[in-house]
């Protein structure tokens, strides 16, 4: 697998965590491990750069953390959503 597959697999993986958890969102620090537990190996500069992808193309939206403002919380977006659907999510 080509470093573009594994890169669109990863966010594809990103998408259907941030489906799981709803209207709560996620850290970073929530994300990594549900990553790791898909199989995906990922370094932070990695994921934070996937995460501005997504963002970028208007399937998750970035808020801050209602607990830290030092932190901030990804959640998907109607179009995020409308996505997965698509690929039968």
């Amino acid at each position: 697998m080509n470093t573009a597959q594994t890169r669109e697999l990863r966010r594809e993986a990103i998408l259907v965590a941030h489906q799981a958890v709803g209207s709560i969102g996620l850290t970073l620090e929530s994300l990594q491990p549900r990553l790791r537990d898909a199989s995906h190996q990922v370094t932070e500069a990695d994921l934070k750069a996937d995460l501005a992808y997504l963002e970028g193309k208007g399937l998750l939206t970035t808020q801050p953390s209602p607990i830290s403002a030092a932190r901030t919380r990804t959640q998907l977006t109607a179009a995020g959503t409308d996505y997965l659907e698509r690929l039968g999510y």
